[in-house]
């Protein structure tokens, strides 16, 4: 993978910031995207050095749309599901969660290109993106500031809940933080996550070319991208609806292993299972790394779980949840006794002892609800 330094545009980069963002000085980008950037800059100055430039292949154009439209819609059983409208080009598209055509996946997404914003046209004609031209459907992660965590404290969350966790987690553009879009006492999709499109898209298998990409824009959020990067995509404005669909990379494999759905030869497939296994079961070994900071980080996101709900609020914590959290907590308790008794961080020492006072108090607290 090849990346380029960008360096922002200080005034673009101050306004921005004045706004809320947090755009950084310098950014590695992708090459494609990088180069995508810098001829879409040139078209739109109408410079002699488009038609060289436009010969470099792999060049990704994030498109924005022209409008952006998002909405609510009440299904025949009362549940309630987004509907995304973006205006690009003289077309609609509308952007609608129903049942997905790959079996046992649930729901997913679809989209339909409308021209004018007409719903019925006398002569039907073609959206099209062009090759590398990718547009912009919204944000996958993060949605709120709790969707950020430290990637120590979403291992043992992902733990606590069975590892269902890491099917809705991201990689930030930080090597220690994770997104995740999930609900800490449950370990399901938040709510607010599942009142926007992306949260709805299936992954494709290898025999399908996907139509979504994810990237992060300059403050390091993830948007869900539509378009081919090799080749043209149509839609005709028919009323024919396309279903949506994202690859998420070799990275994703355990989680299609776990959920049945790996397209692994039946060799590797028990191979990677018997890996998983052992992975799963030595899982809970990486907390003899932890430093003092993470256990702090660890507990501190426990208390939160456990103690510092509202008074005489019923959280929804099942007890095979509350049974695992208590064996992490255990692992926590015994691993800052361990710093403690040899020495490991002496400028921690008071912090830690707190934190081991902390973890016998939700020990003692889970022992109460059993």
């Amino acid at each position: 993978q090849v990346y380029f330094i960008v360096t922002y545009n200080e005034n673009s980069r101050s306004l921005a910031n004045r706004c809320g963002a947090a755009v950084p000085v310098t950014r590695k980008i992708k090459a494609a995207l990088a180069w995508g950037g810098y001829l879409m800059l040139h078209e739109k100055l109408k410079t002699p050095e488009k038609e060289l430039i436009s010969q470099r292949p792999q060049c990704h154009k994030w498109i924005v749309p022209d409008m952006r439209h998002e909405t609510q819609e009440r299904t025949e059983n009362g549940n309630w599901l987004p509907q995304l409208t973006l205006a690009l080009r003289n077309y609609h598209l509308i952007f609608t969660v129903k049942k997905s055509t790959i079996p046992n996946a649930g729901m997913g997404v679809f989209v339909r290109a409308v021209q004018g914003g007409a719903e019925e046209n006398e002569e039907s004609s073609t959206f099209v993106l062009e090759s590398g031209e990718l547009l912009d459907i919204g944000i996958y992660a993060p949605f709120c500031i709790s969707d950020k965590k430290e990637e120590h404290v979403f291992f043992v969350k992902n733990f606590v809940h069975s590892m269902k966790a890491e099917e809705w987690a991201f990689d930030t553009i930080e090597s220690d933080t994770m997104f995740d879009i999930t609900d800490d006492c449950t370990g399901d999709i938040h709510d607010l996550a599942r009142t926007h499109i992306p949260a709805y898209i299936n992954e494709c298998g290898r025999r399908y070319e996907p139509s979504i990409r994810a990237e992060h824009d300059p403050e390091g959020n993830v948007h869900y991208l539509f378009g081919h990067v090799a080749s043209k995509l149509s839609i005709p404005t028919d009323g024919e609806e396309i279903e949506l669909f994202i690859d998420y990379g070799p990275e994703y494999e355990n989680v299609r292993l776990r959920k049945g759905y790996s397209e692994l030869s039946t060799e590797e497939k028990a191979k990677r299972l018997k890996e998983l296994q052992q992975e799963d079961a030595d899982y809970l070994g990486e907390i003899e790394t932890f430093s003092g900071e993470n256990i702090i980080d660890c507990i501190r996101f426990f208390v939160d779980l456990f103690l510092s709900g509202k008074q005489g609020e019923k959280r929804k914590i099942s007890e095979l949840v509350r049974q695992r959290s208590a064996i992490v907590i255990e692992r926590l308790r015994e691993r800052a006794q361990d710093i403690l008794d040899f020495k490991e961080e002496s400028n921690m020492v008071d912090s830690v002892k707190d934190s081991i006072v902390r973890a016998e108090q939700l020990l003692n607290k889970l022992k109460e609800t059993n």
